[in-house]
């Protein structure tokens, strides 16, 4: 179909409408080139000059100059180095220190050096002689003659030696004669002799009741470490004690003292008496009760068989 002569007409419009346009955008660029003239003027026709790519990485050091192209200074990338790990070190753990503690600490014993005072001389211990009586006699308490000795206790044997103020002693003291108590025939545990009570020994009379012993009974046989029961009290009571002497081969002055006890007792256990420290046989065991002025009341002496 043959276009008709407005289609044509439109065609033409727009091809002259093209062209008329690539002319104008001619013009424009060419006084867009040179707007003033400039090249006809003798100025400096400009050099353009292109913006340099970076690589990655790199840094560019520009020195800005007048109409001079910049100079790109790349900086180097330093490789990456492998970075030794740091070696390990044992430290040695912290040694713990225990806490101070608040508990006294409890002081040292000391050593105590005994030494004879000045002037004292040395004494033998007499059969039956006890510290309260050798103390009596030199004007000492038994305190004092302790000390001046180290002894740990009273207790004293036959022979011992000990010193004492370099004075005249005492004469002892002596008491009332004491009655002859009268006992049965006692059978004796050495063979079948006959035990009878001795001149200055009441035997079993015991007629002081603050000083007495009531178990064992007279004539009792006892054996081991034999408890004997009584009572020893005193107004003025320093101490009593239980003394012990083989019948029949010894004296009054070898009693020996076997327990002593400086606390009053009333119908109670006064001490024990050990029969295996002594042979089989007779022996007086005695209760004496001293006041502090070293006087006694009435002894009471009994005999008893020992045998173990």
């Amino acid at each position: 179909m043959k276009p008709s002569w407005v289609q044509q007409a439109l065609a033409g419009l727009a091809i002259l409408f093209v062209v008329t346009a690539a002319l104008a955008g001619g013009f424009l660029l060419m006084i867009g080139d040179d707007p003033l003239g400039a090249g006809s003027r003798g100025y400096p026709t400009p050099t353009p000059f292109r913006l340099p790519t970076l690589p990655p990485g790199g840094v560019a050091g520009v020195t800005p100059q007048t109409g001079v192209p910049p100079t790109v200074t790349l900086s180097p990338t330093d490789a990456p180095s492998d970075t030794p790990e740091p070696t390990p070190t044992n430290v040695p753990p912290p040694t713990s220190t225990p806490p101070l503690s608040d508990t006294p600490v409890p002081p040292q014993p000391t050593t105590t050096v005994c030494t004879v005072r000045v002037g004292w001389v040395p004494y033998t211990v007499q059969r039956g002689e006890t510290l309260f009586r050798i103390a009596l006699r030199y004007g000492l308490s038994t305190g004092e003659l302790q000390r001046g000795n180290c002894l740990p206790d009273t207790s004293l044997i036959a022979g011992q030696t000990l010193y004492v103020p370099n004075v005249q002693p005492r004469p002892q003291p002596t008491s009332a004669p004491l009655p002859t108590a009268t006992l049965p025939p006692v059978a004796s545990g050495g063979g079948g002799s006959i035990a009878r009570p001795e001149p200055g020994t009441t035997a079993g009379a015991c007629t002081d009741p603050n000083s007495t012993i009531t178990s064992p009974g007279v004539g009792a046989v006892i054996s081991g470490n034999a408890p004997f029961y009584g009572t020893a009290m005193h107004p003025d009571l320093q101490f009593y004690k239980l003394e012990v002497r083989r019948h029949g081969t010894s004296g009054e002055q070898d009693f020996v003292t076997v327990h002593t006890g400086t606390e009053p007792v009333q119908n109670g256990l006064l001490g024990t008496v050990n029969t295996v420290a002594f042979e089989n046989g007779d022996y007086w065991v005695r209760l004496v009760v001293v006041d502090s002025t070293g006087n006694y009341p009435e002894r009471c002496s009994i005999l008893y068989t020992f045998r173990n």
